[in-house]
């Protein structure tokens, strides 16, 4: 008999982009019996569609401090506000952190022995680890029976190197709703140039820089005129813009800017393959594992990506000898020739290969299942 519980799943944005599949989860999880409340600071376009319980919390905001563990004792007291106060009355059985930071909202649940789930996505398990503050934050969180869900082994030795034990560590993948991606009917066309597309915010961590260079090599050296569509915004656009033209390649390089994710689809659609050389930022940011290789796959797409984080994990593994060592243009360019130089039935075998391992081991279902049996072993066989 499965565990069914009270459950508050903790949201910085409800209904960003960025967090959907996030909420999709608890979704899920409510369709499988749980009684779930959201607990969010502001909402995001899809915010509002969601029909599960919604409690708006204020904002914590903290500094770095030398008593870390005295700062999240001060987090555990009087409730700050009546929402919190009110969700602490409502017998909540297991609270579900969606991101590291959620770490904060959580903390008088972990002080009170509650059953409680962190789940790392990326800049938490690399960027915020950087600080000794969080660092001594997630320990605090561990030592008091806090499970922490990576989506990959790098995070979970990222973890453990901080001193979070082993057994506090679940990993699980993260899935995509494959009714929203579905497989393309069309593959590209062999008389058409090729055509590449990047997807994803314009930020150091992601490395727009190096597949316009790419582009510019994929011609100089290799005589392949192709397009390239750009998808996504950030600090990096105007710099973006600039290479672009110094380059020559207005002409080949299409910018999007930050569209919907149905659009998104659209311009992945017909893509000789996707691009995305992933590396660790300045300032130590890295990825998790990138949903857009999920669905650029789940429609049918090849990715050309990196040997960095998780991104290589979500590629099917006929696809892996285009990934690269690391995010340099030559690199980049030199695969994604060698990909073009594949027959177009090859091409199409790949690109079923791509949808075939995303429903295998990339199915949003999947890890809600996953999820759902951590919340048992958590809970125990005493809830209803």
């Amino acid at each position: 008999m499965p565990v069914v519980a009270r459950v508050l799943h903790l949201f910085n944005i409800l209904g960003a982009s960025t967090e959907a599949m996030w909420l999709a989860y608890a979704e899920l999880l409510a369709n499988r019996g749980h009684s779930v409340t959201c607990g969010y600071e502001s909402v995001g376009d899809a915010g509002g569609a969601c029909e599960l319980n919604q409690v708006c919390i204020p904002r914590i905001h903290v500094e770095d401090a030398e008593d870390i563990a005295a700062q999240m004792s001060g987090l555990t007291g009087a409730p700050s506000s009546g929402e919190i106060e009110a969700l602490l009355g409502d017998e909540i059985e297991l609270v579900h952190g969606h991101g590291g930071t959620r770490i904060l909202h959580a903390a008088p649940w972990i002080s009170r022995g509650i059953p409680t789930v962190i789940s790392l996505y990326g800049y938490d398990a690399s960027r915020l680890l950087c600080n000794p503050c969080w660092v001594s934050r997630y320990r605090w969180a561990a030592e008091r029976g806090t499970a922490f869900v990576v989506l990959h082994e790098s995070m979970r030795v990222a973890l453990i190197e901080c001193g979070i034990a082993s057994e506090c560590i679940r990993t699980i993948a993260l899935g995509i709703d494959l009714t929203q991606w579905p497989r393309a009917d069309a593959s590209p066309n062999p008389s058409d140039p090729p055509r590449f597309v990047f997807v994803g915010r314009l930020v150091p961590k992601k490395a727009p820089g190096v597949v316009v260079e790419a582009m510019a090599m994929l011609f100089e050296r290799y005589g392949v005129t192709a397009q390239l569509d750009i998808v996504g915004d950030g600090p990096l656009r105007h710099a973006l813009e600039s290479q672009i033209e110094a380059l020559g390649l207005s002409t080949q390089i299409q910018m999007h800017g930050a569209v919907p994710r149905d659009r998104v689809a659209t311009v992945l659609r017909g893509a000789s393959a996707l691009l995305l050389p992933s590396t660790k930022a300045p300032d130590g940011d890295c990825e998790g594992t990138p949903v857009v290789l999920m669905e650029a796959q789940a429609l049918g797409v090849p990715c050309i990506t990196t040997e960095h984080a998780g991104n290589a994990d979500v590629i099917a593994p006929s696809m892996r000898s285009f990934v690269i060592d690391r995010a340099d243009a030559e690199s980049l360019a030199i695969s994604m020739y060698r990909f073009l130089r594949v027959s177009s039935k090859e091409q199409l075998a790949l690109a079923e290969s791509g949808r075939d391992w995303v429903e295998s081991e990339f199915n949003i279902d999947r890890t809600a299942l996953e999820y759902d049996a951590l919340y048992g072993q958590l809970i125990g066989p005493g809830s209803e």
